[in-house]
């Protein structure tokens, strides 16, 4: 496909969009004015559902009257209603009529199917734009809008909320409409036909010979780090093949036959040489490549350091909180940490002393769990997310994620909570820049935890270091006092990343969309992936490994 100067592109969208970006802005200066419009409008909606006359909502309440009619809820006590919805298509949830349901990823557990409606739709889009309009005037400059998003192999379909429902989203793109799809997908690095593409090494075998080839990409917006550094260690570790799929022209696979185009002939020829000659030098690779947008904040930040040595040359932008429920904050190049989307989301904020407050409220470097009411029919709906107040932009406070607030592993009492763990152990002398996971384990009867670890050998006992580090959290020392949890265990085990991607994958989860962990709660998910690795390494070494 033809792609269409770069640059007046970018000065007509901008164009545009001004207004609204403005508006935006103007925004931040009285966040309580914007949330107290925004609520109104909310309100409004809700008292047309069942859900909303249950609880006597009029659409003309205030925020403390709407706070103390409705209860703080989680996601079990909506689903009966979230079902009914599906099943009576009408509004007993959700104001509007519900055009799709969307799963949450389940990185932490069964994901939960989310109804959409027109209204939530937009609130994603309204984000993509703000950031799109963000990056292109504050962020690097770019020349050939060459992009590369997430996108995963396809995956056997899961039922939702009603089975008259559609179900999933495909990539990134299908949150926006067809207008705007094709106005940007113009611009987007992505062979016809990947997302069928079952076979997760013939995925990434394709997708690797496409990026491989596209000297003049420029940005690459994933959302797990490990997801993109992936696929460069399958590039340096298939670069003979690839390689070859470049000089063909042509990928085979079964009864597969992917064609590169035949105009770039001659430059995928220069990339097959460039890939000869030995390791790749993706510097080089793509000389052009400027942005890297992906999660920075919470495990995440323990995925990044492989990406930022390959990339050395590209600016990292985090991205902001956004989840299957609602998007919730956006970064901005002059903001130092994400901004709450102010128009799309209702904020309260949970406490460790258990009082609730407004997002006007909220104080600087405190940590609070969110609690949404977003345009789809969720209201004061406790999404599991902790942040911390990071600054301020204008007068609204910035969001830094720092974990779920439930991702706990509870064997005998320890409450060990994901959040400590990384805290604890990010930066352990001993774990270098070594990727590592906890992991809950019961042996005989005997509970325990093992750290999976995949760096160079540490010079001392890792085992006993780490134990002892996670012997700052009171329950966990005094389990281990007790002898109610065995001693730490370590294994070691390359290209950990990789084969908790690919595990997740065959759990049913979306490759671009699983998120990096420190701590992987629950016994049978961690038994089930232990198991994985263990088939993993018999398949290389033979069955005696």
């Amino acid at each position: 496909m033809t792609r269409p100067a770069f640059g007046l592109f970018s000065r007509c969208f901008r164009g545009a969009y001004r207004g609204a970006y403005r508006r935006f802005l103007a925004d931040l200066a009285s966040p309580m004015r914007a949330q107290d419009r925004l609520l109104g409008e909310l309100a409004r909606g809700i008292a047309g559902t069942d859900y909303g006359r249950r609880y006597g909502i009029s659409g003309g309440e205030g925020y403390d009257e709407f706070a103390r009619k409705l209860p703080i809820v989680e996601y079990e006590k909506l689903e009966p209603w979230i079902r009914r919805q599906g099943a009576s298509r009408r509004p007993v949830i959700c104001p509007d009529r519900v055009v799709f349901c969307e799963r949450t990823s389940g990185s932490s557990g069964a994901s939960k199917p989310i109804p959409y409606t027109r209204a939530l739709q937009r609130s994603f889009v309204r984000m993509f734009l703000l950031w799109a309009y963000d990056s292109l005037a504050y962020g690097p400059r770019l020349q050939s809008g060459s992009t590369f998003l997430s996108v995963s192999p396809g995956l056997s379909p899961r039922a939702g909320c009603a089975e008259a429902v559609p179900q999933a989203l495909q990539d990134d793109t299908d949150y926006l409409p067809p207008a705007l799809r094709w106005l940007f997908g113009r611009y987007l690095v992505l062979p016809r036909g990947l997302r069928q593409i079952r076979d997760p090494r013939v995925f990434k075998r394709i997708l690797a010979g496409c990026l491989v080839s596209e000297t003049a990409l420029e940005v690459v917006s994933v959302w797990n780090p490990s997801y993109f550094s992936s696929l460069l260690e399958f590039i340096e570790a298939n670069r003979s093949l690839i390689a070859a799929d470049l000089r063909a022209g042509h990928i085979a696979a079964g009864a597969l036959r992917f064609c590169f185009p035949r105009a770039a002939a001659a430059h995928r020829l220069r990339c097959a040489e460039k890939l000869e000659r030995g390791a790749p030098d993706f510097a080089a690779l793509w000389p052009q490549l400027k942005l890297l947008s992906c999660w920075t904040d919470g495990s995440a930040a323990l995925v990044l350091e492989p990406l930022r040595r390959r990339l050395p040359h590209v600016l990292v932008q985090g991205k902001g909180l956004v989840a299957t429920e609602a998007p919730m904050t956006i970064p901005l190049w002059r903001a130092s940490a994400p901004v709450p989307l102010l128009g799309e989301v209702f904020f309260e904020f949970a406490g460790d002393d258990g009082k609730v407050r407004r997002l006007h409220e909220i104080q600087e470097g405190v940590r609070y769990e969110v609690i949404l009411t977003q345009r789809g029919g969720l209201a004061r709906y406790r999404i599991g997310d902790r942040v911390e107040v990071a600054g301020r932009l204008q007068a609204t406070p910035t969001l830094r994620f720092v974990g779920r607030s439930q991702d706990v592993s509870d064997l005998v009492g320890e409450k060990l909570n994901e959040n400590f763990v990384r805290d604890v152990l990010h930066g352990h002398p001993l774990l270098g820049e070594g990727r590592w996971m906890l992991l809950p384990s019961v042996v005989r009867g005997k509970a325990g935890y093992i750290c999976l670890f995949d760096g160079p050998r540490p010079c001392g006992d890792l085992a006993t270091a780490i134990d002892k580090s996670l012997q700052d959290a009171h329950h966990y020392r005094l389990a281990r006092q007790l002898g109610q949890l065995a001693p730490l265990g370590v294994q070691r085990h390359e290209r950990l990343d990789e084969a908790y991607l690919a595990w997740s994958e065959s759990q049913g989860r979306k490759r671009g969309d699983v998120k990096p962990r420190a701590l992987l709660s629950g016994v049978e998910r961690a038994e089930s992936f232990l198991r994985y690795l263990q088939a993993q390494l018999q398949r290389r070494n033979g069955p005696g490994a």
